[in-house]
């Protein structure tokens, strides 16, 4: 079952909630990265495989370039994933 997780805080290496994000991803997951969980992304998306998203209009708030291998979406983009993926997990 595939899921989309989303990441709406930071995620700091040694918080909890890291390592619980870290254990639960399967390989047909993906990560989505919108508001302060932009701040994480580059962390996150070098130690993994799954495809990794960033909401466009979230990231151009926070002036941050591109970051690592994460793709940009817009909303449309948003609910495609949700529509790809049979469930989605708020991490935040």
């Amino acid at each position: 079952m595939s899921t989309l997780h989303i990441i709406n805080t930071t995620l700091p290496v040694e918080s909890e909630l890291y390592q619980q994000l870290m254990v639960s991803l399967c390989a047909e997951d993906a990560l989505l990265f919108l508001n302060a969980g932009i701040y994480s992304a580059s962390l996150i998306s070098e130690r993994i495989a799954q495809s990794c998203y960033i909401l466009e209009s979230d990231q151009q708030l926070t002036g941050l370039m591109r970051i690592g291998q994460c793709h940009l979406i817009d909303y449309t983009g948003f609910v495609e994933l949700g529509i790809q993926h049979e469930r989605s997990i708020s991490w935040g």
